[in-house]
């Protein structure tokens, strides 16, 4: 092989009438962004509440509360299960006899099983030992 073979062929292959030729990219569609709702998230905790203390009636929906948030207690609500979730248990539910969860907490409510809701009880709060609010 001749040296300039060599050379020539680098040359070329960096010429810059090479290099400013582009090749057109493949047409990709951006992804669908899933709306937030259909994320759990993973400090979220999920709740049923029912009208009898033993949580035997029928309950109402599952509802979903965030760290932080106040749950305002009905007349109705007697009974109250909580779901376990990805967090496994970290995040509780401390019980208020004020309605905005303000004041002194009282009884602590965990994972599993059905709590009673009775007493002065009037709302719950979301409290998990990781998460400042």
């Amino acid at each position: 092989m001749h040296p300039h073979t060599l050379l020539l062929s680098i040359t070329l292959l960096f010429s810059p009438s090479i290099l400013a030729q582009t090749l057109p990219l493949p047409q990709v569609e951006p992804p669908i962004p899933l709306p937030q709702a259909s994320i759990p998230q993973i400090m979220d905790i999920r709740y049923t509440k029912f009208s009898r203390t033993t949580c035997m009636s029928n309950g109402g929906p599952v509802f979903t509360s965030k760290p932080g948030e106040c749950i305002k207690l009905q007349d109705a609500d007697h009974g109250i299960r909580v779901y376990p979730t990805v967090f496994h248990g970290q995040c509780k539910l401390r019980a208020y006899a004020s309605r905005d969860c303000s004041g002194a907490g009282g009884k602590w409510i965990g994972i599993g099983g059905c709590s009673s809701l009775s007493g002065e009880q009037w709302s719950l709060k979301v409290v998990c030992p990781l998460v400042k609010v």
